[in-house]
């Protein structure tokens, strides 16, 4: 082999191996691309969640408070009702069975044990219906 063709080997050699280094790196960029617009997108979607997220937490508290103060308005009705009747000596039964499901709605929100007592008071107390409320 004469110094002409090993330069030429050598030269193609030089020159295909940079073709593919170029390539190499052309790919490598193309994918740095891809990669800075997922990376983006994934941004964004953690961007939304957090966002989510802290919708849901403000969401949550109002529903504390409504919780809270539904609960606390039951309260005051069912004890007001509970002084009336024990005013009167008596209760309609209109009024206790709408006492029993605001009873059972307090409940199911929380409420503790001081309407188990008003509960059973009303319960106690002799039931008078409508009729017997018009002859009065």
């Amino acid at each position: 082999m004469d110094w002409t063709q090993i330069i030429v080997v050598a030269l193609t050699v030089l020159f295909g191996s940079g073709g593919v280094v170029v390539t190499v790196i052309q790919n490598g960029k193309a994918h740095d691309k891809k990669h800075d617009k997922t990376d983006g997108e994934l941004e964004k979607l953690l961007d939304e969640i957090k966002q989510l997220k802290e919708g849901q937490a403000a969401i949550t508290e109002e529903l504390r408070v409504n919780s809270y103060a539904t609960k606390k308005q039951i309260k005051y009705t069912l004890t007001r009702l509970h002084q009336e009747s024990m005013g009167r000596k008596y209760t309609t039964q209109y009024e206790l069975e709408c006492a029993e499901d605001l009873y059972t709605e307090y409940k199911r929100l929380g409420g503790n044990s001081f309407i188990d007592k008003v509960m059973g008071n009303l319960r106690g107390l002799p039931i008078r219906f409508a009729e017997q409320e018009e002859q009065q």
